[in-house]
């Protein structure tokens, strides 16, 4: 099989370098009582751009963001 059809063409000449965050949506954790006074500024620092551009220079062809976490769409607009 014949996967070059498939492939997209920024993936034929660069790694797949994966970074990603799971289930760390302030309005998930601060439902269950795991938000630290620090959380909502770590938060945002995590997808400023500033953190974007770091992770492209690192070489991150690929990042996982949280989702939709069933409170919402306008619950959660804000994340």
């Amino acid at each position: 099989m014949d996967l070059t059809y498939s492939t997209p063409g920024w993936l034929a000449g660069n790694p797949l370098i994966i970074t990603g965050s799971w289930d760390t949506t302030p309005i998930f954790r601060i439902r269950h009582g795991a938000d630290s006074p620090h959380f909502q500024a770590e938060y945002r620092q995590r997808y400023s751009p500033a953190t974007v551009a770091a992770m492209k220079e690192l070489g991150v062809t690929l990042a996982v963001v949280d989702f939709f976490k069933g409170f919402g769409l306008q619950a959660e607009s804000e994340y």
